[in-house]
């Protein structure tokens, strides 16, 4: 539905655009078109109107039909209708009968026509937008979105390239749909290093365990401490991002750490994750 309409309303915008667009292109300069209706030659004394076509009996540069709609003689080269300005269009014809550059008002219309052109675009814009603009009431119409948005109500904590295989969503496109749910308060990201998890809002993320956190509590429920270097060896990661996991995990009242001969630290189960089923 949101995609037909969207369709529609591009296509409307386009041949708007477009139509308004030949319009201009073709009469860029009304005045200029106006004024093609008188033609000057050199002496400015030779002038043809489209709009008078006829005879010129006395070859005074005048149709005798100007001539008369100006009250001078059409059959008399001397009796010539009067033109201030010289520019061979007689003050009965020129609406600017002072100036030699001009004898045509605008035609205001063509601008009207183009304005209202361009306010219809504007309207279809503003319609577009506004139909399209995704709010939490209307984020969750669209398929796709709803899938990603059900796949982490099932699975609090997934990762991006989990859900982009598991729905076979490429990962643009995730990432568009993932934005737009947490842009409108549908779900919530936590940042651990690169990766990010994602969880539907209201649930406890406290108890949510990055992988590599999980790993750590397997390894110290099989060995009652270990230190920093010996967690980094068997887990297979480097002491820096062994030293942010356990330090994670100590936030949260999940591990305790104690120091013996030349203050080794080491690291060790609290008492409530060796004895909950949770861990």
């Amino acid at each position: 539905m949101i995609r037909r309409y969207s369709l529609v309303m591009a296509a409307l915008f386009i041949i708007s655009f477009v139509f308004a667009a030949s319009m201009a292109a073709g009469n860029s300069d009304p005045y200029s078109m106006q004024n093609s209706v008188y033609s000057d030659n050199s002496n400015n004394l030779n002038s043809t109107t489209s709009n008078h076509t006829g005879l010129d009996t006395d070859g005074d540069g005048f149709q005798d039909q100007s001539e008369l709609d100006s009250g001078s003689d059409p059959y008399d080269e001397a009796s010539t209708p009067v033109d201030l300005d010289g520019d061979g269009v007689p003050n009965s014809e020129d609406k600017f009968p002072e100036d030699p550059d001009k004898w045509e008002k605008d035609d205001l219309s063509y601008y009207y026509f183009i304005s209202y052109i361009l306010i219809f675009e504007l309207i279809i814009a503003f319609a577009y937008v506004s139909y399209t603009r995704i709010t939490q009431r209307n984020v969750l119409n669209h398929n796709t979105r709803l899938k990603v948005y059900e796949f982490i109500i099932l699975n609090p904590g997934a990762y991006f390239k989990d859900i982009s295989e598991q729905l076979n969503i490429n990962k643009s496109t995730l990432r568009y749909h993932l934005k737009n749910l947490q842009d409108t308060g549908q779900i919530k990201v936590i940042q651990d290093g690169k990766f990010k998890y994602y969880f539907p809002i209201g649930y406890n993320d406290s108890l949510f365990l990055t992988p590599i956190q999980k790993e750590i509590i397997e390894v110290l429920k099989q060995n009652e401490s270990l230190t920093t270097k010996e967690l980094a060896y068997r887990t297979g990661k480097a002491r820096q991002t062994m030293l942010y996991h356990l330090n994670n995990l100590r936030n949260k009242n999940l591990l305790r750490y104690g120091k013996i001969n030349n203050n080794i630290v080491f690291w060790y189960l609290d008492e409530n994750v060796i004895d909950s089923t949770h861990y």
